[in-house]
Formats: structure tokens, C-alpha cells, sequence
């Protein structure tokens, strides 16, 4: 997959690149994973020459696990979400709460499962950034007049 962006830093041999969300970048959901701002995505990519802010560059994004990436992205948070509403739900009803606390304990433990999703979701980042299983690179570049 390609992705036109713009150079927003460059710092230490690595650029932090912005894109303008395209149709395929919207069901990727790799800057999701690998990027703090949920609204711009933003991917950090070496670069042997050194860039300048306001660059474009066209990226290049390759790598076996790009849809497994997108699944873990959406799936898992929603997996979680799903089983803990449930859990606390059977959690309410062992305590013998009635009525409303019941899906309120479901709602409180849902949330609590869907935090946890993330949080390991970042765990699983900072490895797969390790790993490298995803090849990020630049290809073109055009220079800011």
C-alpha cells in the first residue's frame, strides 16, 4: 500500500509523517496502532536522507501482518468489550443484584475490559516495533519550495 503524507518533524534519522485519511489508509488502521493522535494519522519512518518539515513524501507499507493488524485494531477491543459486559453481568447476578445494577456492573466491567484491550494492544506495539514485522519506507520525496 502507498500513502502520500508530509513531513510534520525530523529528528534523529526518523520523520514523523502526517496523511490525509484515503479510503484505504481508513481500513488499515495501522496508524492506529503505531500513532498517539487518533484524528491525524501519523507514522514514524527512518530515513537515511535527512527531510525537512513540510517534504512530501510518498511511503510505502508493506509487511504479512498489514491485515492482521487492521483485525487487532477493531476485533479485539470489541472482543473484549463484549465478553467483560458479559462477565460483569454474571458477576452482578452472583452478588444477587436486580434491575439496573446489573447491566450498570456490566457497563463499569465492559469499560474496565475495553481499557485493558488497549493497554495490551500497546504492549503488542512496542514488540511488533521491535520485530519490524512491518516494512515502512519512504520511496519519493518532494522537496518543500
Amino acid at each position: 500500500m502507498r500513502e502520500k503524507g508530509e513531513v510534520v518533524s525530523f529528528i534523529d534519522g526518523k520523520a514523523w509523517i502526517k496523511f490525509e485519511r484515503s479510503a484505504a489508509c481508513a481500513r488499515c488502521g495501522l496508524c492506529r496502532i503505531f500513532s498517539q493522535v487518533a484524528e491525524t494519522p501519523l507514522l514514524e519512518v527512518e530515513s537515511k536522507e535527512p527531510l525537512f518539515p513540510g517534504d512530501k513524501v510518498t511511503v510505502e507499507i508493506k509487511g504479512p501482518g498489514l491485515l492482521g493488524a487492521s483485525i487487532l485494531v477493531f476485533l479485539v477491543p470489541l472482543i473484549f468489550f463484549l465478553f467483560s459486559i458479559l462477565a460483569g453481568r454474571l458477576l452482578a447476578r452472583r452478588l444477587s443484584l436486580e434491575g439496573g445494577l446489573v447491566d450498570l456492573v456490566g457497563l463499569a466491567v465492559g469499560v474496565a475490559g475495553l481499557i485493558l484491550a488497549f493497554f495490551l494492544l500497546r504492549i503488542y506495539e512496542n514488540r511488533l516495533a521491535k520485530k519490524k514485522s512491518f516494512e515502512v519506507k519512504i520511496v519519493d520525496i518532494q522537496r518543500r519550495e
